[in-house]
Parts: structure tokens; sequence; C-alpha cells
């Protein structure tokens, strides 16, 4: 079983993106995440909705998450 605690705040919502662009990006990561948590631990988000797909902007690239899996 693995775990990840997130302490602080590490990613933003999608409200914040500033382009389509970066939009099809941070979905296509969250999408990404789901098919290899799927393929590989048998798990089902379940519950994906805007709420629960946040990203991060580092060196100008952005990066999408998928969060909430309980």
């Amino acid at each position: 079983v693995h775990k990840r605690v997130a302490l602080s705040p590490v990613g933003r919502p999608l409200n914040k993106l500033k382009s389509v662009y970066e939009l099809v990006i941070v979905i296509a990561d969250a999408m990404h995440c789901h098919m290899e948590i799927a393929n590989k631990c048998g798990i089902l988000h379940r519950d994906i909705s805007w709420n629960n797909v946040l990203f991060r902007r580092e060196s100008g690239l952005v990066q999408g998450m998928l969060i909430d899996f309980d």
C-alpha cells in the first residue's frame, strides 16, 4: 500500500490556467494518471471532476494531477 499525504498545497485549480492548450495538457496528464493507477493497482477513481484535477507549473510547463482517491 502506497500513501502520500500533502501537508501544504501542491496544486492549483483549473480556473488558474492561462490557455486551452494548458487545459488539454493537464487533462491528458490526469487521464494518464488514472490509466496507470487502474492498470497497475486495479483502482478506479470513480469521482473525477473539476475539483479533483489540479495542476502545477514548473519552469513554465504545466503538469496535471489527479487527487482525492478516498
